[in-house]
């Protein structure tokens, strides 16, 4: 497959205002020791990197309805108007081309990621690994795709290791690629990504000398190839997930 190319892309407004995944923070007893990002730190860093994307909103016009607003039904943040997610070809865990246009006709379930984060990231993962088992039956008409936000190490290799040693070995595809394949896909998207030096020595990040702070996005693409949902707040839960992912399937049924 051809590397993907920026020619012709255009740009588009951000569906939503997203949330981001800080390395560090307090300890959340929830989840086992984990350190889980505060929403301050997060809204600190939303403001600091990311002050631009809700004045691109609001020049669009582009309209949000939130799970409490008009359409119930979605917990996460419906995305009005529906627009068709943005084309990739990137390689994932086993070393094979995926192409995003080959999941229509699927659910698809899309989320940002890194196998060096010490937080929110394998958080995130358990979360999908626990939807994909929560939906039954249902999993069969529904993708789950991790993206890497940390090309240089995060290789063919590395993310095989971690969808193994994470148990999403054969529930995902966890895509990766060079940075000039990346970028791309990380600004269609609408996620920022940026290296920042550890000074804690107990990150699993430290040992190469860097972490990432990310924006956090999980999206829902519907069967026709439309982002239709985000859920920006983190930690992500599964059962939203699981209800908004069967609202987008029954439409298609």
């Amino acid at each position: 497959m051809a590397a993907i190319s920026d020619a012709g892309h255009q740009r588009r407004s951000p569906p939503v205002p997203l949330l981001t995944a800080v390395p560090g923070a307090s300890v959340c007893p929830d989840h086992c020791g984990q350190r889980c990002s505060s929403v301050a730190k997060v809204m600190r860093l939303v403001s600091q990197r990311l002050r631009w994307w809700p004045i691109l909103a609001l020049a669009s016009g582009l309209m949000f309805s939130s799970g409490c607003a008009a359409k119930a039904s979605f917990i996460g943040t419906e995305l009005t108007p529906a627009q068709v997610a943005a084309p990739f070809t990137l390689r994932d865990q086993f070393g094979q081309d995926l192409e995003l246009s080959s999941l229509k006709g699927k659910v698809v379930v899309m989320a940002f990621l890194y196998t060096n984060c010490p937080d929110i990231c394998p958080l995130t993962t358990r979360t999908l690994g626990k939807a994909y088992d929560a939906l039954g039956e249902d999993v069969r008409e529904t993708a789950f795709v991790a993206i890497t936000v940390d090309p240089e190490r995060d290789t063919v290799e590395q993310v095989y290791r971690y969808s193994e040693q994470m148990a999403m070995l054969h529930k995902w595809a966890f895509l990766t690629g060079s940075r000039q394949e990346m970028e791309p896909v990380w600004r269609d998207y609408y996620v920022a990504a940026e290296k920042e030096s550890s000074h804690d020595a107990s990150a699993q990040g430290a040992a190469t000398g860097y972490l990432v702070g990310h924006s956090a996005p999980v999206y829902l693409i519907d069967r026709d190839g439309k982002l239709r949902v985000a859920f920006a707040s983190l930690p992500l839960v599964p059962q939203p997930l699981v209800n908004d992912i069967r609202l987008l399937l029954n439409e298609g049924g």
